[in-house]
């Protein structure tokens, strides 16, 4: 009779009265389930009896079941299924024999062991070593956070830059006319404080008249006395890079 490996929901799983008490082995549970962390997966397998369709009763391996439970406390990305061999009425004795065989061998292997045995302390330095390890994680994942939310915060704070067709319409505010003349300093500081005057003077004779286009921009800065453009068409687009 071949017996093969089952995948269970965890709440389809009932945990009957046993020997086995969770609370008297938290360290042997928490370096366990550390252990299922790192690896992403339990290597013992639990026993359990079918009850019903979808129930199921903990027969062995307690300590792992309560070990992947805590697994999944320290983190929920853990599947909430476990793999289990299912025991019913065909199987029952065979299951059973081996578990009674492997009880009576670990008995006599393993003695109880005190709290202040080696193995136990080192398992509650493994713990500690791992709670130390999560909480490091923790604060470079909280810091790593805080800089992209301050980057955030920064950035809304900066003042955003305005195209150069809106500051052109808005030319007459001293803030924006010191940064356009500052933007324009290429074609000389003297040309660009004229360029600004010239459109600040004609924003104000067509009270406030908004510019539709660079062209009306080009327009509205107007020629010199030799009837040549203040601004060219070519001048104008280099401006516009320089801008963005």
């Amino acid at each position: 009779m071949a017996l093969f490996t089952s995948i269970v929901d965890l709440e389809s799983i009932q945990v009957p009265i046993s020997d086995f008490k969770p609370e008297s082995h938290p360290t042997e549970i928490e370096a366990l389930a550390r252990k299922i962390l790192h690896l992403e997966a339990s290597i013992h397998i639990p026993v359990v009896r079918s009850l019903g369709i979808d129930e199921y009763e903990l027969v062995s391996e307690h300590l792992a079941y309560y070990a992947y439970l805590k697994a999944r406390e320290l983190d929920e990305k853990l599947p909430d299924r476990l793999m289990v061999f299912i025991m019913d009425a065909k199987n029952e004795a065979d299951i059973l024999g081996q578990l009674e065989v492997t009880e009576k061998i670990h008995q006599a292997s393993n003695p109880k062991p005190d709290g202040s045995s080696p193995t136990n302390l080192d398992l509650r330095l493994d713990n500690l070593e791992g709670k130390v390890t999560q909480a490091s994680e923790q604060m470079k994942t909280a810091i790593a956070q805080l800089k992209i939310d301050l980057l955030e915060a920064i950035d809304t704070k900066l003042p955003k830059p305005i195209p150069a067709l809106e500051a052109f319409n808005r030319i007459e505010e001293p803030a924006i006319a010191h940064d356009a003349i500052n933007k324009m300093t290429f074609l000389g500081s003297k040309k660009a404080q004229d360029i600004v005057r010239r459109l600040q003077e004609f924003k104000k004779k067509r009270q406030g008249q908004e510019f539709k286009s660079f062209a009306e921009v080009l327009e509205a800065i107007g020629k010199n006395s030799r009837g040549h453009k203040i601004l060219s068409e070519a001048k104008m687009l280099e401006a516009i890079d320089r801008w963005n």
